[in-house]
């Protein structure tokens, strides 16, 4: 009834990955929390009073975080620990991707004209530069095959009890910290979820082999 209206609600950070047993896709360790945006803010639909089709909202994504904690998240930071919050095509914009708060270790490089953040907390045992030298040799071989990347790629590396492979998600993946650059057989995880986050295209029904 007034011009703003508020909403408060409180989120259980642990969530255990569907038939993953004790493993996690969101968790709060000792010092630092690995979570995604879709766990945090559900999805909203709005109906709008006719003649209000040039409605349109404006987003911030705040942290309040205790003392000497960092926050990482694919939004542009426009100051410590607030993000802008932009969703193409939708009149009610909410955060997307991974967030890393808390005792993080951060490195960003500018790749084949995306500006890359590996983030980490202790625990992880990746070898950050390794995979930064990696991406400086694959990434441009990308770009004729998927076109122009993502402004931002965030990469999100946390230690066990977390689950032990990668999950994509907006313009950001997580994957296990004890997983390395590339594996045995000469495959990578960390170029498995970057195609996830990359690919130009979404799969019809009969098109999941392509995942």
């Amino acid at each position: 009834g007034g011009p703003y209206a508020h909403l408060d609600y409180t989120i259980a950070i642990d969530k255990h990955r569907p038939a993953g047993g004790p493993r996690f896709d969101s968790h709060a360790g000792p010092g630092w929390v690995a979570t995604r945006a879709r766990h945090l803010f559900p999805q909203i639909n709005v109906h709008f009073r006719p003649g209000a089709d040039a409605a349109r909202s404006r987003a911030r994504l705040f942290f309040q975080l205790p003392a000497g904690w960092k926050s990482i998240a694919v939004g542009e930071p426009l100051e410590p620990h607030v993000f802008s919050v932009d969703e193409p095509g939708k009149r009610l914009a909410r955060p997307r991707g991974w967030f890393l708060l808390g005792d993080v270790t951060a490195r960003v490089r500018r790749i084949a004209g995306m500006e890359v953040t590996v983030a980490t907390v202790p625990g992880s045992t990746l070898d950050v530069p390794r995979l930064l030298r990696f991406y400086e040799r694959t990434l441009p071989l990308l770009v004729p095959l998927l076109g122009p990347p993502p402004p931002r790629l965030l990469v999100v590396s946390a230690p066990d009890p977390m689950w032990r492979g990668g999950i994509s998600g907006e313009s950001s993946f997580y994957v296990n910290g004890g997983i390395p650059v590339r594996s045995r057989d000469r495959t990578s995880t960390f170029l498995h979820e970057l195609i996830h986050v990359w690919q130009p295209f979404r799969p019809e029904g009969d098109g999941r082999w392509i995942s």
